[in-house]
């Protein structure tokens, strides 16, 4: 992945994916995630997805998560947040989707929105100083009584 500046701030440095291995990478990180939790989510929202629930993936990359969601899950409505056009654009379930959006400048949603909002990233992606401004976004979008779910992974590092 190549590394840059990002407009997040001047002192981070976020991986982009450049190159179709990088895209696989991110498909692989999700498949290997689902083994390791044998399952695509921890928190108890069976009858919210297999309802008109309304889940976010607020920092979808090519969108992997919310696509094998939404094959399985065609009653709920599926929304994939990233700033990098990685995820389809034409190709994907009529339930899902897909916004060109940087986190750090709120998540085009309405308050309390989403049932079930999800953030999974590889190594952190936001400065320290950023995470109260992102963790408010998720809990702004997320409706009273829903659930968010978020992990990162360390490369490298076993954790």
């Amino acid at each position: 992945m190549t590394s840059f500046t990002s407009s997040i701030s001047s002192k981070a440095s976020v991986k982009f994916p450049s190159s179709d291995g990088d895209i696989d990478f991110l498909h692989q990180h999700h498949f290997i995630v689902k083994s390791i939790w044998s399952t695509n989510f921890s928190s108890p929202i069976n009858n919210i997805i297999n309802g008109d629930g309304k889940i976010l993936d607020a920092l979808c990359y090519a969108g992997t998560f919310v696509l094998e969601l939404a094959n399985e899950y065609q009653s709920a409505e599926f929304v994939g947040i990233d700033r990098y056009k990685l995820f389809p654009s034409e190709i994907k379930p009529n339930n899902v989707n897909f916004l060109s959006a940087d986190l750090m400048d709120g998540i085009p949603s309405e308050d309390n929105y989403f049932d079930f909002t999800h953030l999974n990233t590889i190594e952190p992606v936001f400065l320290l100083e950023n995470w109260e401004f992102i963790i408010k976004e998720l809990i702004r979008v997320t409706k009273p009584g829903g659930y968010i779910e978020y992990y990162f992974y360390l490369l490298g590092t076993g954790i």
